[in-house]
């Protein structure tokens, strides 16, 4: 029998965002998102790396997907890298493992998938976080 993943809540997505927007000085109230691209995202994410046999891989895809596509789709108004971030790690927190929170690299790449858009793939989180996880 293979271990139950456990994923966030729409809820849970929800505060993490709005304690990272808290976190800038540009912090808007009232507070407005499209709940629907989050939704999606998080329903979507049950689905990635779903048919892998080794539930390590399965959260370091579900994580990179999380980072990838929170921070692509702009799912809320405000603070998307530092959401993605803290819910991925969350998550693999979650699920019996850890990330360094104090990797520049993983921020860098936060950055620039933010900013660049074709910089970075879905792969290359994927990699970035299988290279942290522990």
């Amino acid at each position: 029998m293979t271990e139950t993943i456990c994923y966030p809540s729409l809820n849970d997505t929800i505060v993490i965002n709005k304690m990272a927007a808290k976190l800038t000085k540009d912090y808007v109230q009232p507070y407005e998102f499209e709940a629907r691209k989050v939704f999606d995202v998080l329903e979507a994410m049950k689905y990635i790396g779903s048919n892998h046999p080794d539930r390590r891989t399965k959260v370091v895809k579900k994580a990179a997907w999380l980072i990838y596509m929170i921070t692509h789709r702009q799912t809320f108004p405000e603070a998307n890298k530092r959401t993605a971030w803290l819910l991925a790690r969350e998550f693999i927190r979650r699920n019996g493992y850890s990330i360094p929170f104090e990797d520049n690299q993983m921020y860098e790449m936060q950055q620039e998938i933010g900013v660049y858009h074709d910089t970075y793939s879905l792969f290359d989180v994927e990699a970035r976080i299988n290279g942290l996880m522990r």
